[in-house]
């Protein structure tokens, strides 16, 4: 619907498109650190104001100007007619200081577009809030650094690396007990730990047999608890069953749970974004 309407970066020269950059930085920080490359239009212009004190005015005037330079396009979001901002692959390679031939376009999918929206209004509705309440002044720096000491994972996706930090993340930030036992070696049998070993021998086996990295590190006895893990499911005949009775950070993150802070007490609070296929129907989040 919007092709036409949409300027290709190839019309304009480098310097003018590295000129056009440097001048709406603050929108593309939001859309590239907390979109992952694309937005709603609204949320966008929120998030400006609240981490970047601009206005609504000049706000759409910065998204103007980007999409008058090829640096945005917009998208018909899924069946409503409401527009999604994404970047293109000329601001991405300037984040990832690449060049565009080697830089990859954003990929949209309908479960992407929904996890997107409410990932960004969780984090205007709750997190802002909590940072408010602690006083810390609200800078996106500020925001990425919160939501990594609270151990808040609305940015885990489906990948072993991905999930391989958010378990660092959790050993570093939780109140695990025993931590000087686990620290001496391997500790005493744990689903938690061995759910993080296993998913570690993956990342490890991965990356050094198919990636071919020099990895410093040797996690080989690793694989040895992946081994006894992988007989014991091999031993249960139902898939149910074995989710049932055996932890799993990687399916809790694939079926889009996150954490909502440290533990307190015996509790931890989960969320979830609520599965529906209407976006006007759709809660932005609910706790479980």
């Amino acid at each position: 619907m919007y092709r036409n309407e949409n300027i290709s970066a190839r019309t304009k020269s480098r310097l003018a498109k590295e000129e056009c950059f440097n001048r709406n930085i603050p929108i593309l920080n939001i859309l590239f650190y907390i979109g992952g490359g694309f937005m709603l239009r609204k949320q966008a212009i929120t998030l400006v104001r609240i981490f970047y004190q601009i206005g609504e005015h000049k706000a759409n005037d910065m998204i103007a100007d980007l999409l008058s330079y090829g640096l945005l396009v917009k998208k018909q979001a899924t069946d409503t007619k409401i527009c999604l901002y994404i970047m293109t692959k000329f601001p991405l390679a300037m984040y990832h200081d690449c060049s565009t031939r080697d830089s990859c376009s954003v990929k949209l999918n309908n479960r992407k577009i929904w996890h997107n929206i409410y990932r960004t209004e969780f984090i205007t509705r709750k997190a802002v809030p909590m940072m408010e309440q602690l006083s810390m002044e609200l800078t996106l720096q500020n925001l990425l650094n919160f939501l990594t000491d609270h151990c808040i994972c609305v940015f885990t996706t489906e990948n072993q690396m991905s999930v391989y930090q958010l378990y660092g993340n959790l050993y570093e930030k939780f109140p695990i007990k025993d931590k000087e036992l686990l620290a001496s070696g391997f500790p005493r049998v744990s689903d938690f730990m061995d759910d993080y070993y296993k998913i570690t021998a993956d990342l490890y086996h991965h990356q050094r047999n198919f990636l071919g990295y020099q990895i410093d590190d040797d996690y080989s006895g690793y694989l040895d608890i992946k081994e006894r893990l992988e007989r014991e499911r091999n031993l249960i005949s139902s898939p149910k069953e074995y989710k049932r009775n055996y932890y799993s950070l990687f399916n809790m993150t694939a079926a889009e749970f996150f954490f909502i802070g440290k533990p307190v007490g015996e509790t931890i609070t989960i969320g979830t974004f609520d599965k529906c296929n209407n976006m006007y129907l759709k809660k932005y989040n609910r706790c479980i």
